[in-house]
């Protein structure tokens, strides 16, 4: 899931440079956010055999912890 953040990054770098990197990231960073949410939702609910909507509550409320851990500690 890394790979959705971090390869559009780097192509815009290299084909654009480092400014362009703020302004392509208001396009594909929602994108991206929402594929990790829908491919940890699919890759959950198969390996624990669990309803799809169950397992999208589980992975938003895991990115939502993520975020308050790593906000407070990125503060």
């Amino acid at each position: 899931m890394t790979v959705l953040f971090l390869l559009p990054d780097v192509a815009v770098f290299l084909t654009l440079g480092f400014a362009a990197i703020g302004k392509a990231m208001r396009w594909y960073a929602p994108v991206a956010a929402i594929a990790c949410v829908w491919l940890g939702a699919v890759g959950l609910s198969r390996a624990h055999g669990m309803g799809a909507g169950r397992a999208t509550l589980a992975i938003f409320a895991g990115f939502l912890s993520q975020a308050l851990v790593g906000g407070f500690f990125l503060r």
